[in-house]
């Protein structure tokens, strides 16, 4: 998608990925995000600078369709060490 194009569907899911080793997991999850770098609406990277070996921690708002967002976790998930789940958060109710 071209960075001047609206999105074309709602962005309402987000995904959390942990690494349970930040150094042995960083490679194949760029990799997986890369190639779904065109839907990957914001990226956050949580991990503590002065231990790189631990535990990291990834927040993905995603803009696309649910197959897609099936496939990203389903690629993530197949990584050794790496576990990724998704949510909908939808509008605020009106009152």
């Amino acid at each position: 998608m071209d960075e001047t194009e609206v999105c074309p569907v709602e962005c309402p899911t987000i995904v959390a990925v942990t690494l349970d080793d930040r150094l042995d997991g960083a490679r194949p999850v760029q990799d997986v995000l890369t190639r779904f770098g065109s839907v990957i609406r914001v990226r956050l990277g949580i991990h503590t600078p002065d231990r790189p070996n631990e535990q990291g921690l990834i927040l993905l708002q995603l803009c696309c369709e649910d197959a897609e967002t099936r496939e990203l976790l389903d690629s993530l998930n197949a990584i050794s060490g790496v576990r990724a789940q998704a949510m909908k958060i939808g509008p605020a109710a009106s009152t």
